[in-house]
């Protein structure tokens, strides 16, 4: 009999992970890494430690499943951007663990060190590894591994030597995402939605979700307090959003302020009206000394580099 692989990949799905394989004309290596990683499913538990790292499940779109994974502001975060992201086909938490040869600056082999990636994602064109890290673990690392860990100012992002030539060796490309990089709006959206979108959490009611999505295409936009006169719960709005039967944008829409939020029937429609308001929006004055900041701007002062966290 057969072994079901751990992860059930739609038929679509699996024709695209072939063509990739000749496409990019991928090593065994590197095809036996991917279909041990979907077949075997996690290579190890989500760790939550304390003052660290929580275990969080996620319910995929992509892969219709829930996914075990670790840090709210990390692989959490991360999770959901993959999930939404339409140049992802699909993607898994903890790969298949490999060993890593750590070289120093001559090319003399110093250890080996065993390395599991957090995301195995298969792309429309090619095929990754992502590794989350928070900044001060990167900076950590640098400090004991300067050569093999290293940030790039020009490129603002980090890069890890070994697992790079590991990867780049099976026709796979790495990345490390800093958590600096994932948007502060869409982390505590999905924290907001966490308890709406859980296994053992009730679906929102079926006929209540079809009126809601009746009245949404037919508006293509309601306030979330006009879709609460209407008399739907609250909780079977957010959890609606949780689900994706209706659409905020959760990289720039704030769940946390209601008076401000409304709901769109689909991504195309929030871009229209993001479109138009931009258009109506007054241009803004340069003031002397003043600059125009977003969440993730960097501002150097004196010696310190500071981060601009959020922006309400």
């Amino acid at each position: 009999m057969t072994k079901q692989p751990f992860w059930k990949l739609t038929q679509a799905q699996e024709s695209i992970l072939d063509s990739l394989f000749i496409q990019l004309s991928l090593p065994p290596a590197g095809r036996a890494f991917v279909t041990d990683t979907i077949a075997e499913g996690p290579s190890r538990a989500p760790q939550a430690r304390r003052g660290g790292n929580c275990t969080v499940s996620f319910r995929s779109k992509k892969l219709n499943a829930m996914l075990p994974l670790e840090s709210r502001t990390g692989e959490y975060a991360e999770g959901t951007l993959l999930d939404d992201d339409e140049d992802v086909v699909a993607f898994f938490p903890q790969a298949q663990r490999q060993t890593l040869e750590i070289l120093d600056a001559d090319g003399k082999r110093v250890t080996a060190t065993s390395y599991t990636g957090d995301f195995l994602v298969i792309r429309k064109t090619r095929i990754e590894i992502i590794e989350v890290r928070h900044e001060d673990a990167l900076m950590d690392a640098h400090e004991r591994r300067p050569y093999q860990i290293y940030f790039d100012p020009e490129e603002d992002r980090w890069h890890y030597r070994a697992a790079e030539a590991h990867f780049a060796a099976m026709g796979i490309d790495f990345r490390i995402v800093c958590t600096r990089k994932i948007n502060t709006t869409r982390v505590n959206n999905v924290r907001f939605l966490e308890d709406y979108v859980r296994d053992d959490c009730p679906l929102p009611d079926p006929v209540a979700i079809e009126r809601l999505k009746a009245i949404l295409d037919t508006n293509l936009s309601v306030p979330l307090y006009d879709a609460l006169k209407l008399e739907f719960d609250a909780d079977l709005i957010f959890a609606a959003i949780g689900h994706g039967h209706v659409y905020v944008d959760l990289d720039t829409d704030r769940l946390d302020v209601p008076q401000a939020l409304s709901l769109y029937a689909s991504k195309p429609v929030r871009e229209l009206y993001r479109s138009v308001e931009a258009a109506n929006l007054d241009p803004i004055q340069p003031i002397a000394g003043a600059m125009a900041v977003a969440a993730g701007t960097r501002v150097t002062y004196g010696k310190r580099v500071l981060q601009v966290i959020l922006v309400s």
